[in-house]
C-alpha cells in the first residue's frame, strides 16, 4: 500500500519514465546489443584460444538517474528529452583481461552493418583527470516495436579487469570522504590509476611474450 501511495505522489515525469512502454525499448536494445556482442566475442575467443570476456553486465538507468542527468545538462525534464538527449539510458559493460581484446571487440562491432556508431570516447588512450580509463561506444541498435523498426541508443563500455576494479573503488571512495581529505583521496586514486595503467601494459606484454615462446616451442 505504501509503495502504491508513493507512486501516486510522484511527479508525472517520474511515472512516465518508469512505465513499461518507455523502458521496454531499452530492454530490447540491451538484449540486441548483447546478441551482437556474443556474435563478435565468441569467434574472437575461439581464434585466441581463450575467453576474451571476463564478465559482462547491463543496466537501464532509473528515473531518478535520468532526471538528475537531464537537470545537470540543463535540459527540460521529460520523456521526450530523455530519449533525444541521453545516450546512456541503456548500457552494457564488457570486462576483458587485456587492452588489445577491447580494441579487437571494437573493430568487430564496427564491422556489423546494422550497428551505427553514434559517438566514441576513448578514455584508455586519453584518461580522465581522475584517472578513469575505459572505452565508451554509443551505438544505435535496431529494435522492433509495434512491428516498426526503431533505432535505440545503447552505451557499450569496454574495460580491463584492472580498469573495472579501479572504477568501482573510485565510485565507492568518492562518496565516503569528508571535505578535508578530498585532495589526498584524489591524489591516492590518481596514483592507483597510474599503477593500474602500467599493470595493464605489463600483463599484455607478458601474455605476448608467453604466446611468442609457445609458438617457438612447437
Amino acid at each position: 500500500m505504501a509503495h502504491q501511495k508513493d507512486k501516486q505522489n510522484m511527479p508525472p515525469v517520474y511515472r512516465e519514465l518508469q512505465e513499461r512502454k518507455f523502458i521496454y525499448k531499452y530492454e530490447l536494445a540491451v538484449e540486441e546489443i548483447q546478441n551482437y556482442l556474443a556474435a563478435v566475442t565468441d569467434p574472437l575467443s575461439r581464434e585466441c584460444g581463450r575467453d576474451i570476456v571476463e564478465f559482462q553486465c547491463s543496466r537501464i538507468k532509473t528515473a531518478d538517474s535520468i532526471v538528475r542527468k537531464l537537470t545537470k545538462k540543463g535540459y527540460p525534464v521529460s520523456v521526450k528529452k530523455a530519449s533525444e538527449k541521453l545516450n546512456d539510458i541503456a548500457g552494457v559493460r564488457i570486462v576483458c583481461d587485456y587492452t588489445d581484446d577491447i580494441y579487437a571487440i571494437r573493430k568487430r562491432l564496427l564491422e556489423e552493418e546494422d550497428l551505427v556508431l553514434v559517438k566514441e570516447k576513448d578514455f584508455i588512450k586519453t584518461p580522465k583527470k581522475s584517472g578513469y580509463r575505459s572505452l565508451h561506444l554509443i551505438f544505435e541498435v535496431p529494435v522492433i516495436i509495434n512491428k516498426l523498426l526503431e533505432p535505440v541508443r545503447v552505451e557499450v563500455q569496454l574495460r580491463t579487469v584492472i580498469m573495472d576494479f579501479w572504477a568501482r573503488l573510485d565510485h565507492q571512495t568518492r562518496y565516503k570522504h569528508n571535505s578535508q581529505s578530498i585532495k589526498e583521496i584524489y591524489h591516492e586514486l590518481n596514483e592507483c590509476a597510474a599503477i593500474g595503467e602500467q599493470m595493464d601494459k605489463k600483463m599484455l606484454q607478458t601474455r605476448r611474450f608467453i604466446e611468442k615462446n609457445s609458438e617457438h616451442s612447437l
